[in-house]
């Protein structure tokens, strides 16, 4: 059965630009402004989107804002969802990770370090080496 579903992660918008570089590492794009998100039957109103570029058939991630000024995610993965599971992982749990991985850099970075070493393990953690 087709139904709207939080991935369970917060977005700020000082998150943006991590979210758009995750977006990118999964060949998917952030779409800021689009009002609408595609579902399995219908449309739902966001504030922003996520899409598979190239595929119109494909279920979107919709950013809905919320009262505190947050971003919840919000997709439909019935059937895979047409595409997109297949970009970002069940229920969007790699864009979860590649949104953390892009987030951490960011946060080290801005503390005077960079990524020497970035790869992700058999069992699909991500390992980061920073040098200052």
């Amino acid at each position: 059965m087709s139904h709207t579903s939080s991935m369970e992660v917060s977005v700020q918008e000082s998150d943006f630009e991590a979210l758009e570089a995750a977006c990118h590492d999964l060949g998917v794009e952030f779409v800021r402004g689009q009002t609408q998100f595609k579902q399995y039957y219908r449309k739902a109103h966001c504030d922003h989107a996520i899409r598979v570029p190239g595929n119109e058939q494909a279920f979107e991630i919709g950013l809905v804002k919320q009262d505190d000024g947050s971003y919840d995610l919000q997709s439909d993965y019935f059937g895979g969802s047409r595409g997109l599971e297949a970009k970002v992982g069940p229920e969007g749990q790699g864009l979860k990770q590649a949104l953390a991985r892009q987030k951490d850099i960011r946060y080290w970075q801005t503390r005077g370090f960079r990524v020497t070493q970035d790869q992700k393990t058999e069992n699909g953690h991500i390992v980061l080496k920073l040098t200052r």
